[in-house]
């Protein structure tokens, strides 16, 4: 677990960038006062199969961005192995998280990490339900649970901003900007 940004949260930001890095795309959202928002996706996956180009294209991606919008406040979703497959994937994606921190550190930006069970319980209002919606519960058994899924997010996500959005990844990020602008 990193620990939490060394850089105080503003109390009203009026910038912020949300992030939901994975090891092939980088959904963002951006939000500023006045209600300007912006999202879309970095592709890392058509980049290369070395880790590090995607590492070095990220930053780079990363430095320009906190540049055109100069954020108080970056929101990132913690990584998790959720789709991963490989350790060399779940590797990239701790990297990349990590140089959200970094960089966040280096141009004293606040970067607050957020849980994807945050995330969905703000926009689906759960974020766990039993598998079987007619469970019924008998002593001492619990109901076999499930957590949201990217697709009820994008859902979701949809439905709220009447928009026709079809990353999960950009979803994700912008699940995040409206759970922090909550």
């Amino acid at each position: 677990m990193i620990p939490s940004s060394p850089h105080p949260c503003p109390a009203a930001p009026c910038s912020v960038l949300s992030l939901d890095v994975s090891s092939v795309a980088v959904g963002w959202a951006t939000w500023a006062t006045g209600g300007e928002r912006a999202s879309g996706v970095l592709d890392l996956k058509g980049i290369s199969d070395l880790w590090v180009k995607r590492a070095d294209l990220y930053s780079r991606w990363l430095t320009a961005k906190l540049a055109e919008h100069k954020p108080d406040m970056i929101v990132i979703e913690q990584p998790f192995g959720g789709r991963a497959n490989g350790q060399d994937s779940i590797a990239i994606l701790h990297y990349l998280h990590r140089q959200t921190h970094v960089i966040g550190y280096r141009l004293a930006i606040h970067v607050r990490d957020v849980s994807r069970g945050e995330v969905a319980k703000s926009v689906l209002g759960w974020a766990l339900r039993p598998v079987d919606p007619d469970h019924k519960p008998r002593k001492g058994l619990r109901p076999k649970m499930r957590g949201a899924t990217k697709r009820e997010i994008m859902k979701a996500i949809n439905a709220r901003h009447g928009s026709r959005i079809t990353s999960d990844d950009q979803a994700d990020a912008v699940a995040g900007l409206d759970m922090v602008l909550a």
